[in-house]
């Protein structure tokens, strides 16, 4: 399959480095703003051609395109996608409002094309393992689930692009948090309202937040919250289930993380706590499993089994969209 990468940052370069360790695909053609950059990154990684995503437009051979361009320009070029026929795996989040993201999908359905959003967080081992507890029922029905979400903030963030809000949505909920309001809704939970509290408590130059607290009341009373923070000051990710009678906890996203690992525990008033702990390579693989789920998704489409696209990144959006508003107002808000 010959791909063409959109964008030259940091995500790019990860999406290059998996891309290349599949001998069926080639990349061939590398789109960014950054003329200069685009041809150091496809002289390294010998890369056909290169130039600015017009020059795209003109490409007859390339079957798929992957997004790794600012939030702003994500609307644009998978429409521009869409409109070439190609299939598309974008970054998150899918675009900067619901009304575009939902737009996207209809004219992708239309034209019969994957537009997938790129949620790697779903193909941790340590998520899959947790998915099979929630899908066979293993501790019973979930009560809640508890996110905590931070990383050590940069330096210098508040000139990076992620700080504008030109560029983006919004600060660290939609930035790391939309990945963990992405597995609530993998998980199973329907969000049906949402109290959030954003504010920039350090970096106080740009107004996008640097830290978040979102509580969500989904049906059936089962409630989710999510602690994202950009001042961390050391990387943490810890996703704990609660079940009716046992738990189940993802810890960490790799080597930054302090490693991966998964732990769970069946609920006995009458002995002691004993939990289970599985500890996985610390090497990220996500990335890998997402582009593999993404090929074998292009088949389907190809081959009939698959006709709509997943509104995953609708829902995910609407959630963090809401939260915003709650935060602005000071109240909860209600999805539907």
């Amino acid at each position: 399959m010959k791909i063409a990468i959109i964008g030259t940052g940091v995500q790019a370069l990860k999406r290059i480095g998996v891309i290349k360790q599949f001998a069926e695909d080639e990349i061939v053609f590398i789109a960014s703003s950054d003329p200069k950059r685009a041809s150091l990154i496809a002289k390294k990684h010998n890369i056909a051609s290169y130039g600015s995503q017009l020059d795209l437009l003109s490409r007859k051979d390339i079957e798929a395109i992957v997004v790794c361009a600012t939030t702003d320009k994500h609307f644009q070029s998978c429409l521009d996608g869409i409109n070439l026929g190609m299939h598309i795996l974008c970054e998150k989040p899918l675009t900067k409002t619901v009304t575009e993201a939902k737009d996207l999908i209809i004219k992708a359905n239309k034209k019969k094309v994957l537009l997938k959003c790129g949620f790697n967080h779903r193909h941790y081992p340590g998520i899959s393992v947790a998915k099979g507890f929630v899908d066979g029922l293993k501790f019973g029905k979930i009560l809640s689930i508890r996110c905590n979400y931070g990383i050590c903030g940069r330096e210098h963030f508040n000139h990076e692009w992620r700080a504008n809000p030109g560029n983006t949505m919004g600060g660290q909920l939609v930035e790391q948090g939309l990945h963990a309001v992405d597995l609530f809704h993998f998980f199973g939970l329907e969000i049906e309202s949402v109290f959030c509290v954003a504010s920039n408590l350090h970096y106080k130059t740009t107004p996008i937040e640097d830290n978040a607290v979102l509580i969500g009341k989904c049906k059936n009373n089962i409630i989710c919250s999510l602690n994202t923070s950009f001042t961390e000051w050391i990387n943490n990710f810890d996703f704990h289930i609660n079940f009716e009678s046992g738990y189940v906890k993802v810890i960490g996203l790799g080597p930054s993380y302090g490693g991966h690992s998964v732990e769970y525990l069946r609920r006995d008033f009458r002995a002691p706590f004993k939990k289970s702990v599985i500890t996985y390579n610390p090497t990220d693989i996500s990335f890998f499993n997402e582009w593999s789920e993404f090929k074998k998704e292009i088949n389907d489409f190809k081959n009939g089994k698959r006709s709509v696209n997943d509104i995953a990144p609708i829902k995910a959006l609407e959630v963090v969209e809401k939260a915003y508003k709650s935060s602005a107002l000071n109240k909860s808000i209600k999805l539907c």
